[in-house]
């Protein structure tokens, strides 16, 4: 058999198919590794896509104010694989965005952010993608993912979910794992419908309790992203 099919099992589902839906059962959300390196943004596997040839970087904060990446980009605050990505990538230009991805939902879990829609001719195979992002509470981190599963279609590899990093006091705990289940449920925080347990007001900004209470587990989202021209 050929190396790049997978073993069928007698239900006549794949090895990964089995893994994926075993996942979702145990409420976990299953993804296939990410390839961060500027090459990997060439192709894609169905070759449909533009090459990625603008990469941009934006550190949101609980305002939903989106700011250029830090003047250092090896600060002790920018997360580790953030700070690896600058040294693996030291020749490839990064700006800030004429348009920034906007903060839509916050909550007791999770954060919701959309990356910008590009449309006109071909839009679908022009659309920006995550390259890599990281929520950040104090010194600890947590790493964003896709979300698999949009309520709306022209959200599909646009909305990104940022779970919020375990509380360096209860890093250990459970309650602290900023864990989402696999229909986008964070245990009340951002669900896949579309209902965050905390809404934004119309102007998109968190409400007040979320800037400065006891909701905002997230200082930061610092995110990396690119678009093909």
């Amino acid at each position: 058999m050929p190396a790049e099919h997978e073993q069928q099992s007698a239900s006549g589902l794949s090895r990964r198919q089995l893994l994926t839906r075993g996942a979702i059962a145990g409420g976990l959300v299953w993804a296939a590794p990410v390839i961060r390196s500027t090459a990997a943004y060439a192709t894609t596997v169905n070759g449909t896509e533009r090459p990625c040839t603008n990469f941009f970087m934006v550190v949101i904060n609980p305002a939903g104010k989106a700011h250029p990446a830090p003047g250092n980009t090896q600060a002790s605050s920018v997360p580790p694989k953030i700070r690896q990505w600058f040294r693996d990538n030291p020749d490839v230009p990064v700006e800030f965005p004429a348009v920034p991805p906007l903060l839509t939902q916050t909550g007791q879990d999770a954060w919701a952010v959309l990356l910008p829609e590009v449309t006109g001719p071909n839009a679908a195979g022009r659309q920006c993608r995550m390259v890599l992002g990281w929520a950040r509470k104090g010194r600890s981190f947590k790493e964003g993912y896709i979300d698999p599963n949009p309520a709306i279609a022209v959200d599909v590899g646009r909305r990104l979910i940022f779970p919020c990093p375990p509380r360096e006091d209860n890093a250990n705990s459970p309650s602290g794992t900023g864990q989402i289940s696999s229909d986008g449920d964070a245990s009340g925080g951002i669900t896949s419908d579309g209902a965050p347990s905390r809404t934004v007001t119309s102007d998109g900004s968190p409400s007040v309790d979320q800037q400065t209470g006891p909701g905002r587990c997230i200082d930061a989202v610092y995110l990396i992203y690119c678009c093909p021209r």
